[in-house]
């Protein structure tokens, strides 16, 4: 095992742990967990229906739906912090696209005071 391997293995199996015993609980139909840094997948491990066509592999793809709203804030914050963007600037200055929509605000879209179209 790399030393990156080691350094995560003992964190990634207590978290594992919690995601095993929710699909085993039936509050999730199957799991893909995956560790990574800036080079590579470290580990994986998935869990779930088995069979042809139900079979849950490292590389299966999920809906993740509302789950991604707070990576987008992450990634917006990082760039405030940054200094790359502005929170009380228009998103349109950074994403044209959106100036036919009229003027959405990335501190109001963190806020969910208005939705982003």
């Amino acid at each position: 095992m790399s030393p990156a391997g080691e350094r995560i293995a003992r964190p990634f199996t207590a978290a594992w742990r919690v995601v095993e015993s929710a699909v085993f609980a039936g509050y999730l139909p199957s799991a893909v967990f995956a560790v990574a840094d800036e080079h590579e997948t470290l580990a994986t491990r998935q869990l779930g229906p088995t069979g042809e066509e139900g079979a849950v592999r490292a590389d299966s793809i999920f809906l993740l739906a509302s789950v991604t709203k707070p990576i987008v804030a992450t990634g917006i914050l990082q760039l405030v912090e940054r200094g790359d963007l502005l929170l009380h600037e228009p998103v349109a200055n950074n994403w044209p696209e959106f100036a036919m929509n009229g003027k959405a605000y990335f501190e109001r879209q963190l806020s969910k005071a208005e939705k982003l179209q």
